[in-house]
């Protein structure tokens, strides 16, 4: 793979560094797209709702800890990605981003596929949720490329170990 990646001349190529701000921007990005208007209020013409106001709603229809654990992952999982892309070493930020940035494109679909089913009648739920999780996936992959960026070697070669 490594071969592969070398071997790209005048192809999308990006450096660990730029990597790492990619992935940030997209970060903020996640976290800032919450609080677009992400469904509505009754029928289409009900008030527009952003996704702390739709967990709000779906909270107070029986499901407190579910709301909780939803709302705390949207947050925190993106923070804790760009957080650990500036202050871990290489080959673990990466690692540590490839598995949330998962985790998160995987809980923005079950929590939007749940609201629409058990929500159905009081909210209608707008496109955003689909970019949502396209932005995660999107990370997801920045994520593996700068893990396959990392070199390890360079360690062994510092350690006085055979290459």
């Amino acid at each position: 793979m490594r071969a592969v990646l070398r071997n790209m001349e005048g192809g999308f190529r990006l450096t660990k560094k730029q990597v790492k701000i990619v992935v940030c921007i997209l970060q903020a990005v996640l976290v800032g797209i919450l609080f677009l208007p992400s469904a509505n209020s009754g029928d289409s013409g009900g008030a527009a709702l952003n996704t702390f106001g739709l967990v709000k709603k779906y909270s107070d229809i029986g499901h407190n800890i579910d709301a909780l654990a939803y709302i705390m992952m949207a947050i925190c999982s993106p923070v804790i990605t760009a957080l650990s892309a500036v202050q871990l070493r290489e080959r673990k930020n990466f690692g540590i981003g490839v598995c949330l940035s998962g985790l998160t494109s995987f809980v923005h679909a079950i929590f939007y596929t749940v609201v629409k089913t058990f929500m159905s009648g009081s909210v209608t739920v707008n496109g955003l949720h689909y970019l949502i999780i396209l932005i995660a996936l999107i990370n997801l992959f920045i994520e593996i490329y700068g893990f396959l960026l990392a070199n390890p070697e360079e360690k062994k070669g510092k350690k006085g170990r055979p290459h």
